[in-house]
């Protein structure tokens, strides 16, 4: 009968912890400035400000937009989320200079104890009809590590067969050539296992790098940028009393 009840109390706890939902951890959706993120220009390591300035007639620019402003105009998307999304498109034609790489990197995302560590984000492109103007060198990766370890790649968006004024389409397998699918005016959400990429740990650091979209009508957007977890609890407080206490009680009746 004590057996019983142990094994009772013990199926309790493991049962709870068969379907926890997922624990969100980092959660980026550009609504405002109130942002999580450093961002800086790749190439020489600055810390760069947001400048959509020339955002219209130009189409030169790079951070945070309202989807407000591109209401009847060129700039257009679907499954918009919230009212901002993250923008770039020419970025080396703006006030801001010659400015080819960009950089959006959080840090100190604390996961320890996780698993089940995932990268999600909404990413789109403005067709620019009827042809796509990525070129071989034009891409979007998003990269990640824990403790220091070094970054490794989690999902990347590069020219379709690496061709010049091609549509950007997902890179699979990481060799610099879009072969997967195409990214379009549509937000659509893409996820990557960090886990399986880089283990477990305790301090997660992620990384968005825009490379070379220095052109018109080279551009990208992204929207909702989020890690979430699924933990495994430490046993309640009144569950290891309860334990305890069945445990000592077998241990007092076999005296």
């Amino acid at each position: 009968m004590k057996n019983k009840a142990l094994n009772l109390l013990a199926g309790l706890f493991f049962a709870s912890t068969a379907s926890l939902p997922a624990t969100l951890v980092l959660f980026e959706d550009f609504e405002d400035s109130i942002v999580n993120y450093v961002q800086t220009n790749a190439g020489d390591s600055t810390l760069i400000p947001d400048n959509t300035s020339e955002l219209f007639p130009d189409r030169n620019y790079f951070g945070i937009i309202s989807f407000a402003d591109t209401v009847g105009t060129e700039l257009n998307y679907n499954n918009q989320q919230g009212g901002g999304f993250y923008g770039a498109e020419d970025t080396d034609s703006t006030s801001s200079g010659n400015i080819d790489l960009i950089q959006l990197e959080w840090t100190g995302v604390q996961v320890a104890g996780a698993t089940g560590i995932t990268f999600s984000g909404l990413f789109a492109e403005d067709d620019d009809f009827p042809n796509e103007d990525w070129d071989g060198d034009s891409s979007l990766v998003v990269q990640a590590q824990i403790d220091g370890g070094g970054f490794v790649d989690l999902f990347a968006i590069r020219s379709t067969g690496g061709a010049i004024n091609s549509a950007p389409s997902v890179d699979t397998n990481f060799d610099g050539i879009g072969d997967g699918t195409e990214i379009t005016d549509t937000f659509t959400e893409f996820s990557a296992d960090i886990d399986s990429a880089l283990g477990t740990g305790s301090i997660l650091d992620l990384r968005i790098t825009i490379s070379n979209l220095n052109a018109g009508d080279e551009d990208i957007a992204f929207d909702n940028i989020t890690v979430t977890t699924s933990q495994v609890p430490e046993p309640s407080a009144s569950l290891l009393l309860a334990l305890a206490g069945f445990s000592g009680l077998a241990r007092r009746r076999r005296v």
